[in-house]
């Protein structure tokens, strides 16, 4: 018996290899998804409705329209195609208040 496998030997005496501690996964925390907005340079502002007659945009990007990253990405290109405008998605870091 080699050096290495006398270790081995002493390691499962000190802690048994149980069922348990074969199932043990390592988890994770998970990340909340990410809140986006639409914003529009050329308007300077955050796209809060479009349709194909026209959108509104809002200074502020709480009052904006959320999306969740994927469909962030479906909704600037469908707002690229209907109004022809550039769109970038953005992050929004909505803040609770204080009661």
């Amino acid at each position: 018996m080699n050096l290495l496998q006398r270790r081995a030997l002493a390691r499962t005496r000190q802690r048994p290899i149980t069922r348990e501690l074969l199932n043990e996964t390592k988890h994770s925390r998970k990340l909340p998804a990410q809140v986006c907005a639409l914003f529009v340079p050329d308007a300077r502002g955050y796209v809060v409705s479009f349709s194909p007659h026209g959108f509104q945009v809002a200074e502020i990007a709480q009052l904006a329209r959320h999306y969740d990253e994927d469909e962030a990405c479906s909704a600037a290109i469908a707002f690229r195609e209907v109004t022809g405008m550039r769109v970038a998605i953005r992050p929004v870091y909505l803040h609770k208040a204080a009661a």
